[in-house]
């Protein structure tokens, strides 16, 4: 198809070469490829080399003319007389570029609809580009729902009311007969957005509480093991030579109880507040008061 087309363009454009002093021409081409592998027409020029009649810079001779003295004596003067024209050939060479004119014989449009072209092709790549935003907003929606609804009876079960639950699987239902109803709207991101925004916050409040509490368990596990190491440690002291004074295992020893104080009253509400309500602590915290007890217990 390129070949036919290029074959059409030659024969469209050759009829409208400029005119060319001498037979010794040549009609270069350049095209680059695009991410596709798809070659389009860069540049074009018409390259002539020619031969153009100049005049040769002319030369003068000496020729004897008489002339009188004051004395009356007839001398020999000269008078400059210029020698016939001549030409000669001089090699010029020009290029003259095209790359408009040849678009316009190939395709037979103007630059203004050239333009429009382009304009609608960027137009259409950025509608491709949502619409592939709207598919995976899409697939994203309908893995939360089949993967949440599996998980109702099993590890969220302790994490969501009987109403959170009787709501929000009512919400995912609707929003998955919309996806199979035919509506080609389900491909419009701004709209498949606002019509899942329920379903998503309540969502995200329900994993959100349910990601809240597990960390807060590790958390306070962590603390637990820091706790409990740094007991054994001072314990240890007691028994074999160290550089703590007994003021200094006294101090250490008040450390430890305040945080293990700090432990068991986040086990006590670990244990004592219900998971669908929002955990008692936050895990962040809890981090933080594990790094802390680190820096002043000082038993190495």
């Amino acid at each position: 198809m390129l070949i036919y087309l290029f074959s059409i363009f030659i024969a469209t454009y050759m009829a409208s070469i400029p005119h060319v002093k001498e037979e010794q021409w040549t009609f270069a081409l350049q095209f680059y490829l695009d991410q596709n592998g798809l070659p389009h027409l860069d540049k074009a020029s018409i390259n002539e080399v020619y031969y153009e009649e100049v005049p040769v810079k002319a030369t003068t001779t000496a020729t004897p003319t008489p002339t009188t003295t004051t004395e009356g004596e007839n001398t020999a003067t000269t008078e400059a007389k210029p020698e016939e024209k001549k030409t000669e050939k001089v090699k010029k060479e020009r290029s003259t570029l095209c790359i408009v004119k040849m678009i316009e014989c190939l395709f037979g449009l103007p630059q203004a609809i050239l333009d429009n072209v382009t304009s609608k092709e960027a137009n259409q790549e950025n509608e491709d580009r949502l619409l592939t935003l709207a598919i995976n907003k899409r697939n994203e929606i309908e893995n939360f729902i089949y993967s949440t609804r599996s998980k109702f009876d099993g590890e969220l079960g302790a994490y969501v009311t009987s109403e959170e639950k009787e709501v929000l699987l009512a919400l995912m239902q609707k929003v998955e007969d919309w996806f199979y109803s035919g509506d080609e709207e389900v491909y419009n991101k701004t709209i498949l957005e606002a019509k899942t925004k329920d379903v998503s916050e309540l969502g995200s409040k329900i994993y959100k509480r349910y990601h809240d509490w597990n960390k807060l368990s590790e958390s306070l596990e962590k603390l637990e093991r820091v706790v409990n190491l740094n007991i054994k440690k001072l314990e240890e002291t007691t028994t074999q030579t160290s550089y703590l004074t007994q003021a200094d295992r006294d101090e250490i020893a008040q450390i430890i109880v305040q945080y293990n104080n700090l432990l068991n009253e986040g086990k006590t509400s670990y244990a004592k507040f219900p998971k669908f309500g929002d955990a008692p602590a936050k895990f962040e915290d809890v981090d933080k008061a594990s790094e802390e007890f680190v820096k002043v217990s000082r038993i190495n």
